[in-house]
């Protein structure tokens, strides 16, 4: 499976973030075989939760502000600071 701009447009709708599409294509080609992403059912389901997660391009950073995350220690946040430290970036 090759990932390309065309590709991600056609998985979005025109709420998309085109520079962030583009800029992401060539990444998600080169490391999804390598994280196992290498059939048409793994690559739908991670396809799903990335577009919902990033709006569909719009935004490369966790809304939230990690503080939430400060003492989830099943996350591994054991210290001061981890939620902020560690939140999706």
């Amino acid at each position: 499976m090759i990932i390309t701009a065309d590709l991600l447009r056609k998985m979005t709708t025109a709420n998309r973030h085109e520079r962030n599409l583009v800029a992401c294509a060539p990444y998600l080609d080169l490391y999804m075989p390598r994280a196992g992403l290498d059939t048409v059912r793994r690559a739908a389901c991670f396809f799903g939760q990335l577009l919902h997660e990033c709006g569909e391009f719009r935004y490369m950073e966790e809304l939230a502000s990690g503080q939430a995350y400060e003492t989830r220690r099943d996350l591994g946040n054991i210290a001061a600071g981890d939620g902020k430290r560690f939140k999706g970036e």
